[in-house]
């Protein structure tokens, strides 16, 4: 850090301070909740199988639950949600990309044992989805707000030695000017450069420190990272417009921005030219930026449904927002408190390099294990045919996201703790991260984000083709009911357009849900199969246990596309009706 004061951090004051940031000012007194009754965090949560379609209509909504998360970020996270109407991930995900960026600059996690090479840091990028209304920014507001009351207080206690710097530009500028008379004089006198006497020294303005930055240039980010090699997060209400003004001032086509905030994704060093030639390129060490902004429904298909190939938008983690029941209570003070003092906590845990501390964290065997299980589990989701491209290439990230997530909750226990999160303990155990710390974050990312994932990059952005089309022959199937037990190419044609005549589509969608175990193909009354080489020919028997396992669905099919005809319906028959009037 790069300004040091004495002043102590009042917990309580900025309690208050978040409680009018978040909810507004009240003069009402602040209910206490029993903070006990709340279940314990080694509860294994209960949750349905994840559908690889995608559709929350079939699963139900996940929901975050007390094992998933630090107690303080769950306590906070739950009792903003539940004041504001509003699911708790939505809150959680931007706690999360809070705690890492208030995580020192020097704090790394290395995943492998034995591979020295790979570390990642605490950096996450999170994006809020949701329609217009859903209460996005509230939510990214009320994550991010101990960062804000942070650098206010940063900067209030930096007001001090601005004054003095003020001051000493002031002595340094008529110095500067006696200096320059004395040396014209020398030089008028017939003496050399080298009897000129050493200019006065030039006041340095304080650095306050900085953690969060909003609507600003690569170039703009980069020199204030040049400052904070900790790193800070771009919050942007629309990530939309943030991806749009990339390159936006010098004539690109985003290319370079997007390189840019991909090498500090990684903490990486950059540099970039400036536009003053003199200056020479700015060169910063530590060029680390996490990103958490919300987004609407309609432009995550329009920015992010063809994925580059530089995995830019694998890179974040989404949470849908969703508006539900809140209540009129007041907010907890408690947990407010908590989730304040946990932020600030983790600001002043430097590495301590006088005492040659590791800022090198490492995996205990066991967690080592389980982060076997997330390549594991990554590796098999990947190919699985049913997984579309995008979802593929978040699935790609997930050891690196692990890790970050394992690196996040080490050291929010060893600073709620007061232990260093290297060394060793006084028992001369090494301290790393624990088994239990790692399974909290396979639990977080393979029953919340995962569903979460599936959500947006089927649901949202639509998946691939061949997935919709599978999609929406499924829907048909189950719409039929119990005695809808075959199925025909032509009979796909006359109710769906868009496969009526694309014999190459139909079959990429078929055999999706042969993969599924939706249908299997029929055999012709002679005992032979239908070959797809005759695809408009082709038939399929229907796996009964589908009308078993998605009953409920199938209900939801009926009346939606009843609904539609009935739409249709009422849409002609008012058509009609206006006719008739016109021809009166």
């Amino acid at each position: 850090m790069n300004m040091t004061t004495n002043k102590e951090f009042d917990i309580d004051a900025a309690a208050e301070a978040a409680l009018d940031a978040v909810f507004g000012p009240s003069s009402e007194p602040v209910y206490e909740a029993d903070m006990d009754g709340y279940p314990e965090t080694s509860e294994k949560p209960i949750v349905e199988p994840l559908d690889l379609f995608g559709d929350t209509s079939l699963t139900g909504r996940q929901e975050l639950t007390p094992g998933m998360l630090p107690p303080a970020i769950y306590d906070y996270s739950k009792d903003c949600a539940e004041i504001m109407g509003i699911n708790t991930g939505a809150i959680a995900l931007g706690c999360l990309v809070a705690a890492g960026t208030a995580i020192r600059e020097k704090w790394v996690i290395q995943p492998k044992i034995n591979d020295y090479n790979w570390k990642e840091r605490a950096i996450l990028w999170g994006g809020v989805s949701g329609n217009t209304g859903a209460k996005k920014t509230s939510a990214i507001n009320a994550s991010t707000v101990p960062l804000d009351i942070l650098e206010n207080k940063w900067d209030a206690d930096a007001e001090e030695l601005r004054q003095d710097f003020y001051q000493e530009k002031a002595v340094y500028n008529e110095l500067m000017k006696n200096w320059r008379k004395v040396c014209q004089q020398i030089l008028k006198d017939g003496g050399s450069r080298m009897d000129l006497p050493p200019a006065p020294e030039k006041p340095e303005l304080p650095i306050v420190p900085r953690l969060v930055i909003k609507d600003t240039t690569i170039e703009s980010v980069m020199g204030i990272c040049a400052n904070n090699p900790a790193g800070v997060v771009q919050v942007r209400d629309e990530l939309a417009e943030w991806l749009a003004s990339f390159d936006l001032y010098s004539g690109g086509s985003g290319s370079r921005d997007r390189a840019k905030y991909l090498s500090a994704y990684n903490g990486s060093s950059e540099s970039i030219d400036r536009k003053s030639d003199e200056a020479g390129p700015l060169r910063v060490e530590t060029f680390a930026v996490s990103v958490l902004g919300g987004i609407q429904d309609d432009l995550v298909r329009k920015n992010f449904q063809n994925t580059a190939a530089d995995g830019f938008i694998a890179r974040f983690l989404f949470v849908r927002a969703e508006i539900m029941d809140g209540c009129d209570r007041t907010p907890n003070k408690k947990a407010i408190a908590a989730y304040i003092s946990l932020i600030h906590k983790l600001t002043e845990l430097e590495v301590q390099e006088e005492n040659n501390e590791s800022p090198i964290v490492t995996m205990s065997l066991g967690a080592a294990k389980v982060r076997e299980r997330v390549e594991a589990l990554s590796r098999a989701l990947n190919n699985n045919p049913l997984i579309t491209k995008g979802l593929g290439d978040h699935l790609n990230k997930w050891p690196g996201i692990f890790s970050r997530l394992c690196l996040i909750f080490h050291m929010i226990e060893c600073a709620q703790m007061g232990i260093r999160p290297t060394g060793k303990h006084e028992s001369g155990e090494p301290v790393q991260v624990k088994e239990t710390t790692a399974e909290r974050a396979y639990t977080l990312m393979t029953e919340y984000f995962l569903p979460e994932a599936a959500r947006i990059y089927n649901e949202v952005m639509q998946g691939d083709e061949a997935t919709g089309h599978a999609k929406w022959i499924a829907g048909h199937i189950l719409s039929g009911g119990k005695d809808f037990t075959r199925i025909t190419a032509s009979e796909i044609g006359r109710a769906y357009r868009a496969l009526k005549s694309d014999t190459r589509a139909l079959d990429d969608a078929t055999r999706k849900l042969e993969l599924m175990g939706w249908i299997t193909p029929d055999v012709k009354k002679d005992g032979r199969p239908y070959h797809r080489s005759d695809m408009p020919k082709m038939k399929w028997r229907v796996n009964p246990q589908v009308h078993k396992s998605f009953a409920d669905r199938a209900e939801i099919e009926r009346q939606n596309r009843q609904a539609t005809k009935d739409l249709i319906a009422s849409g002609a028959k008012a058509m009609q009706e206006l006719q008739t009037k016109i021809k009166r």
